[in-house]
């Protein structure tokens, strides 16, 4: 089995039917030793729900500290995370699996 600490995840909640097997495996990655998830999504959702079904599912996993952040589209750290620099916002969905901040 492949454990890790982290998890690096960009624009993958495209569909509302996978967000629940996109859970089990980060939660399959992270939860043995502890670790944790990074995902970059834009701020607008491609798929409406997703995202919110997406942190439902993987608290269910036994995910805590769940937090989401948003990076403004004029940072110089929009570069560093996927941004397009065409001015669209980005969010990233933090969760810790196995340990507490």
């Amino acid at each position: 089995t492949l454990n890790v600490d982290v998890v690096l995840a960009s624009e993958v909640l495209y569909d509302k039917s996978e967000v629940a097997s996109l859970a089990q495996c980060v939660s399959a990655l992270l939860k043995k030793r502890g670790g944790t998830l990074l995902l970059t999504d834009p701020r607008r959702e491609r798929a409406p729900g997703c995202r919110e079904a997406f942190i439902s599912e993987i608290k269910a996993e036994g995910a805590n500290d769940v937090s989401i952040s948003s990076i403004d589209a004029n940072s110089n750290v929009v570069g560093m995370v996927g941004g397009n620099n065409n001015g669209e916002e980005i969010v990233i969905v933090r969760a810790n699996f196995g340990f507490r901040r």
